[in-house]
């Protein structure tokens, strides 16, 4: 799925050191996180030692719950509301409609490490229009009345990658969230969303990517529709992005916390993406560091991954994908660099739809759960090849099915 964001400048303080710039893709907004009258949502990184004196906690202390009440007593002796608090992965909190003039001296308040202002990411509207083209099943009634779905194929992708058997562990979507009543999708009764109002209450998906990613990572293997890398593992909806593929970096950072602790996440799969976020690549690598493998897209910029958040995050159990096609070329759209560390099929996937039936998506969000669901048997152990006519130079090597 090509994720398209218009270009906007944000403020990144640091208690450690001087004012600097850097650049986030965000909403159509003229300045994201900015609104006409000076205000500005944020994201706030304590240092880990910051104590607010009336929070009542001891020093040294381990449980999430705790960071994440003091965060909120920090950001009260701020001055400022916490949307979200963090405490699982990054440590601190989030506020919203914060005056613009205030962010130099929260900066510098030494409970603080730094203040960020919060981004947008938004779904390409052109591919939300190809998706109406739907292929197989139905008219894309998306779930209501009649039977949507079709005879079962296996699509290029998994006949590449290759597709195991039962297999136990928790696959956790990071994304638009799945369609819970999936013929073709175990999936668990349990879930996350960043929405609590209106029509994208819920963990149910109005969008159709976030069920398209689930089914590559697990479709079952049955006589409907399509089969996955890991069929009939349960799916877990965590629900970041909106019905128009909409949502907040700090909705993201709430989420990756859910998938760090009640989520019971084995992996996580986080098809999205945007401009560089120190918070959101942070949330990323505490999740890892706990054991939980991730998978990343890459980004559809044709740009080096480097420049992206969650894309640019590394460490152990951290997998950036980027994409190729049926004939083994590398994407025209996929993002490349040092920051990729594997390709899989993203041109072209054909995957579940909301309702029942199939559709074909492409994007480094449809190469990312490939990664996902062989990442739910083991690592990365077994490469067949590499793709052609990477742009960096370094062909990327084709993770498969051991």
């Amino acid at each position: 799925m090509k994720l398209l964001f218009s270009t906007a400048t944000i403020l990144l303080f640091s208690s450690n050191a001087s004012f600097a710039s850097a650049n986030i893709r965000g909403a159509s907004s003229e300045e994201e996180g900015r609104d006409l009258a000076g205000l500005v949502d944020i994201i706030v990184q304590l240092n880990d030692d910051a104590e607010a004196g009336a929070s009542g906690f001891p020093p040294g202390f381990e449980v999430a719950a705790e960071k994440r009440s003091r965060a909120a007593a920090v950001a009260q002796g701020l001055g400022l509301s916490a949307k979200y608090t963090y405490g699982a992965t990054i440590y601190g909190f989030s506020a919203k409609k914060v005056p613009e003039a205030r962010l130099k001296s929260i900066s510098e308040n030494p409970l603080v490490k730094s203040v960020e202002i919060d981004g947008t990411i938004m779904l390409d509207p052109s591919e939300q229009d190809a998706r109406r083209k739907l292929p197989r099943g139905g008219n894309g009634g998306g779930g209501g009345g009649g039977d949507n779905t079709v005879p079962e194929r296996t699509p290029w992708g998994i006949d590449r990658v290759g597709s195991g058997g039962p297999v136990e562990g928790r696959a956790c979507v990071i994304d638009t969230g799945i369609d819970m009543t999936n013929r073709d999708l175990n999936v668990a009764s349990d879930c996350f969303t960043a929405f609590t109002k209106g029509r994208d209450a819920g963990c149910g998906d109005g969008n159709g990517h976030g069920t398209h990613v689930a089914g590559t990572i697990a479709a079952i293997d049955n006589d409907i529709d399509v089969v996955g890398v890991a069929p009939g593992a349960t799916v877990v909806a965590i629900k970041v992005l909106d019905s128009r593929g909409s949502g907040s970096y700090s909705g993201v950072i709430d989420g990756i916390e859910w998938a760090a602790g009640l989520g019971r996440c084995d992996v996580v799969n986080m098809s999205l993406g945007g401009g560089a976020s120190n918070s959101v690549d942070n949330a990323v690598k505490q999740l890892a560091a706990a054991g939980v493998k991730v998978a990343l897209a890459a980004g559809n910029e044709s740009q080096d991954a480097n420049n992206f958040s969650p894309a640019r995050a590394d460490g152990e159990n951290i997998y950036t994908v980027s994409a190729f096609d049926e004939s083994g070329d590398f994407a025209w759209f996929s993002n490349f660099g040092t920051a990729v560390d594997i390709a899989a099929p993203g041109v072209a996937v054909e995957s579940l739809r909301v309702g029942g039936g199939t559709v074909e998506y492409s994007g480094t969000s449809m190469a990312a759960p490939h990664i996902a669901g062989i990442l739910m048997y083991s690592d990365l152990n077994c490469l067949d090849g590499v793709v052609r006519n990477d742009p960096d130079g370094d062909a990327d090597a084709i993770a498969v099915m051991c």
